[in-house]
């Protein structure tokens, strides 16, 4: 009984707490807008206070990127970015205490004070499941260029 359950601890752990963070980091994921064209997201990142960013040029990518792969060796590829005709939106969630945080930008239109983008925040559920252990929370999107101003907004 002693052999199952060490062996079966590590993979309890894992899938507990979303697999490999290298692999949530490099994982193309789709998004529900269709808008947004999704680059990274996932729970573990270089940035470890909350920030919000609006990227129209592959030197602010790079410059945030260098911050956000800063952890990861080797670092993670830059994403590719058609900078004539796109721009990048990011959050990042800052250090959180265990897993389960997840951030993601659910819509970006423009609006009367410039593009608003909405973006959410899930929590870990109460009843457990969660690790202890820090986590960055983390998404970034290209959508189309966007000239004027922009508000990111927390889906209430």
């Amino acid at each position: 009984m002693r052999v199952i359950a060490t062996c079966l601890l590590p993979l309890l752990l894992i899938s507990c707490s979303g697999g490999g963070s290298a692999d949530l980091d490099r994982r193309p994921v789709e998004s529900k807008a269709p808008a947004l064209r999704d680059l990274v997201r996932g729970a573990h990142s270089g940035i470890r206070t909350a920030e919000r960013a609006v990227l129209r040029e592959s030197s602010e990518l790079a410059s945030l990127w260098t911050r956000h792969s800063s952890t990861v060796n080797p670092p993670l590829p830059l994403p590719e970015v058609d900078w004539s005709t796109e721009m990048v939106l990011a959050v990042f969630g800052g250090n959180r205490p265990s897993s389960g945080f997840v951030l993601e930008i659910v819509d970006a239109r423009p609006g009367e004070a410039g593009l608003q983008v909405l973006y959410r925040e899930s929590t870990p559920a109460a009843t457990g499941g969660s690790l202890t252990v820090l986590t960055q929370p983390h998404h970034l999107v290209a959508v189309p260029r966007y000239a004027g101003e922009v508000e990111f907004r927390l889906e209430d």
